[in-house]
């Protein structure tokens, strides 16, 4: 008798995979885990560790940072987030890249048309944002955004979070 079930479970266990294939497609970076603190608000960029696991400062002093989720002042029904990168003088490279997502029963879910990173050349300075435009009844909201300057070749990276609990767009 087991045997005439087993297209069943399998048709189950396919679908189970394309959805969870299909709510992950188009992030560029993993959505937020709950097991985990979630990065800072606002931090130092910073080189990869060398061979010793030491960090060297970076000289130009860049930050990332991600600010509040919030309503929006001029779109109507929608909610968004800003990043930045800055640096205390013009560097080869900045770049940041910032992701919306809001909370659902099934977990966090990114905003639809995220905008990809956004880079600038001997500049001290990017940012950029992420809205979402579907916005509707109360939701907790979270912007995660990754940044990386180059000064002299070296690549210093960081990623900050912020979130807003509650925003109602009804």
């Amino acid at each position: 008798m087991p045997e005439r079930h087993l297209p069943l479970k399998c048709a189950a266990t396919a679908a189970a995979v394309l959805m969870s294939a299909a709510l992950t497609q188009g992030s560029a970076f993993a959505a937020p885990q709950t097991e985990q603190p979630p990065p800072p608000p606002e931090q130092e960029l910073t080189p990869a560790p060398d061979q010793s696991g030491s960090i060297f400062a970076n000289p130009a002093n860049c930050r990332g940072k991600t600010n509040s989720p919030h309503r929006s002042t001029h779109v109507p029904n929608s909610v968004n987030v800003t990043a930045s990168t800055t640096c205390d003088y013009a560097v080869e490279r900045v770049m940041v890249d910032v992701k919306l997502y809001s909370s659902r029963w099934y977990g966090w879910e990114l905003a639809e048309n995220p905008p990809g990173p956004k880079n600038r050349y001997g500049v001290r300075s990017v940012s950029n944002n992420h809205a979402d435009y579907d916005c509707a009844g109360v939701h907790d909201y979270l912007g995660q955004s990754y940044h990386e300057s180059v000064i002299a070749g070296e690549v210093y990276s960081a990623t900050t979070s912020r979130r807003t609990d509650g925003i109602s767009c009804a």
